[in-house]
């Protein structure tokens, strides 16, 4: 709790956590232009459930991600201040409750997403433009599930983050930034 504390009173590193809580917002501009060009393929419905799992997967992270750059300093704070045992416990179990309610949210957030890539995915598949990087969202979403299952965590989490979060979005860029632009008449 006192390194908490020491740490939010540095402003590199509550740059770098409100750099990470905002991040993700780079997903929307990338969702907007997937869900134009999917909508062009035909896929209106998949690539409109796919956006609203997105936008949900957001407002649950946003929160979420926010709260170590805020609350979590704060509590450090409070703990290092306390002049009691009892007050430094009670807010070392609204620290620990806070963490359960965190990760509940980011395992959330992380379904949310996966739904998000898996539908996207598949959206491709159907659309017959990027099968390919269709197949590897479908796939990514597929392994993330294992992730959920306990005794393989430590595997499938480096899959998931190398395909859903790394390759899928850069292969999936790609295809959009080369894509023919239609000229208007």
């Amino acid at each position: 709790m006192a390194r908490l504390a020491e740490l939010g009173e540095r402003p590199p590193v509550l740059g770098l956590e409100w750099a990470h809580t905002l991040l993700p917002l780079l997903l929307v501009p990338f969702a907007l232009a997937l869900y134009r060009l999917l909508t062009e393929k035909g896929q209106r419905n998949l690539a409109l459930l796919a956006s609203v799992s997105l936008l949900l997967s957001l407002a649950l992270m946003l929160p979420s991600n926010a709260m170590n750059t805020t609350l979590n300093h704060q509590l450090g704070r409070s703990y290092v201040e306390a002049t009691t045992e009892t007050e430094r416990t009670a807010i070392f179990a609204v620290f620990q409750a806070l963490g359960t309610w965190h990760g509940g949210l980011n395992k959330m957030a992380s379904v949310l997403y996966q739904a998000f890539v898996g539908l996207s995915g598949l959206a491709m598949v159907l659309s017959r433009k990027y099968r390919a990087r269709g197949w590897i969202g479908v796939a990514g979403s597929i392994i993330a599930l294992m992730k959920l299952t306990p005794g393989i965590p430590g595997m499938t989490n480096l899959l998931w983050t190398g395909l859903a979060y790394a390759v899928w979005p850069i292969a999936v860029g790609i295809g959009l930034l080369r894509e023919p632009r239609r000229r208007s008449p």
